[in-house]
Protein backbone atom coordinates (compact mmCIF):
# COMPACT_ATOMS: atom_id res chain seq x y z
CA UNK A 1 0.00 0.00 0.00
CA UNK A 2 2.77 2.43 0.33
CA UNK A 3 4.26 1.90 -2.76
CA UNK A 4 0.91 2.90 -4.50
CA UNK A 5 1.08 6.11 -2.01
CA UNK A 6 4.65 7.21 -3.49
CA UNK A 7 3.46 6.56 -6.56
CA UNK A 8 0.41 8.72 -6.57
CA UNK A 9 2.89 11.21 -4.47
CA UNK A 10 5.13 11.68 -7.22
CA UNK A 11 2.16 12.01 -9.93
CA UNK A 12 0.84 15.33 -7.89
CA UNK A 13 2.40 18.67 -8.63
CA UNK A 14 4.85 20.36 -6.34
CA UNK A 15 6.78 23.07 -5.56
CA UNK A 16 10.46 23.17 -5.20
CA UNK A 17 10.69 26.79 -4.31
CA UNK A 18 13.14 27.05 -7.35
CA UNK A 19 12.57 30.26 -9.33
CA UNK A 20 14.96 30.16 -12.58
CA UNK A 21 15.28 32.64 -15.25
CA UNK A 22 13.12 31.16 -17.59
CA UNK A 23 9.94 31.10 -14.85
CA UNK A 24 10.79 35.25 -14.95
CA UNK A 25 10.97 35.29 -18.33
CA UNK A 26 7.39 33.70 -19.24
CA UNK A 27 5.75 36.09 -16.47
CA UNK A 28 7.27 39.18 -17.60
CA UNK A 29 6.08 38.07 -20.96
CA UNK A 30 2.55 37.19 -20.24
CA UNK A 31 2.25 40.58 -17.99
CA UNK A 32 3.81 42.66 -20.72
CA UNK A 33 1.15 40.27 -23.30
CA UNK A 34 -1.47 41.31 -21.30
CA UNK A 35 -0.89 45.25 -21.19
CA UNK A 36 -0.31 45.68 -25.47
CA UNK A 37 -3.32 44.28 -25.35
CA UNK A 38 -5.32 45.66 -22.76
CA UNK A 39 -4.12 49.33 -24.32
CA UNK A 40 -4.99 48.18 -28.08
CA UNK A 41 -8.58 47.90 -27.02
CA UNK A 42 -8.88 50.47 -25.26
CA UNK A 43 -7.37 52.41 -28.62
CA UNK A 44 -10.19 50.41 -30.85
CA UNK A 45 -12.80 51.55 -27.73
CA UNK A 46 -11.93 54.82 -28.68
CA UNK A 47 -12.31 54.84 -32.38
CA UNK A 48 -15.82 53.29 -31.96
CA UNK A 49 -16.90 55.84 -30.17
CA UNK A 50 -15.56 58.73 -32.14
CA UNK A 51 -17.00 56.76 -35.26
CA UNK A 52 -20.01 56.72 -33.87
CA UNK A 53 -19.90 60.87 -33.08
CA UNK A 54 -19.19 61.40 -36.73
CA UNK A 55 -21.75 59.29 -38.12
CA UNK A 56 -24.53 60.55 -35.35
CA UNK A 57 -23.27 64.77 -36.57
CA UNK A 58 -23.50 63.13 -40.07
CA UNK A 59 -26.79 61.68 -39.78
CA UNK A 60 -28.43 64.77 -37.94
CA UNK A 61 -27.10 67.06 -40.79
CA UNK A 62 -28.64 64.49 -43.02
CA UNK A 63 -31.92 64.77 -41.19
CA UNK A 64 -31.86 68.67 -41.48
CA UNK A 65 -30.77 68.83 -45.24
CA UNK A 66 -34.41 66.24 -45.59
CA UNK A 67 -36.29 68.44 -43.76
CA UNK A 68 -35.25 71.27 -45.57
CA UNK A 69 -36.29 69.49 -49.32
CA UNK A 70 -39.50 67.76 -47.98
CA UNK A 71 -40.88 71.21 -47.21
CA UNK A 72 -39.41 72.49 -50.29
CA UNK A 73 -41.54 69.25 -52.29
CA UNK A 74 -44.70 70.32 -50.11
CA UNK A 75 -44.81 73.38 -51.01
CA UNK A 76 -44.46 72.32 -54.50
CA UNK A 77 -47.07 70.11 -54.13
CA UNK A 78 -49.08 72.46 -52.49
CA UNK A 79 -48.71 75.27 -55.25
CA UNK A 80 -49.55 72.57 -57.93
CA UNK A 81 -52.71 71.99 -56.29
CA UNK A 82 -53.54 75.45 -56.13
CA UNK A 83 -53.61 76.15 -59.69
CA UNK A 84 -55.44 72.85 -60.15
CA UNK A 85 -58.24 74.49 -57.78
CA UNK A 86 -58.12 78.17 -59.52
CA UNK A 87 -58.44 76.33 -63.11
CA UNK A 88 -61.19 73.98 -61.79
CA UNK A 89 -63.16 76.84 -60.33
CA UNK A 90 -62.62 79.18 -63.13
CA UNK A 91 -63.53 76.28 -65.64
CA UNK A 92 -61.15 77.54 -68.11
CA UNK A 93 -58.54 75.00 -69.59
CA UNK A 94 -55.24 76.55 -68.54
CA UNK A 95 -53.61 75.73 -72.46
CA UNK A 96 -56.33 77.74 -74.47
CA UNK A 97 -57.82 80.23 -72.10
CA UNK A 98 -61.24 78.88 -72.68
CA UNK A 99 -63.90 77.54 -70.77
CA UNK A 100 -65.09 73.55 -71.73
CA UNK A 101 -66.82 73.12 -74.84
Amino acid sequence: MTADRDRTASRRLHWDGTVTAGNVLTAATMVLALVVWGLRLEGRVDRTEERQRAFEALSTQSRIEDRASNAQTVADIRAGIRRIEDILLRGTSPQSGRGPQ
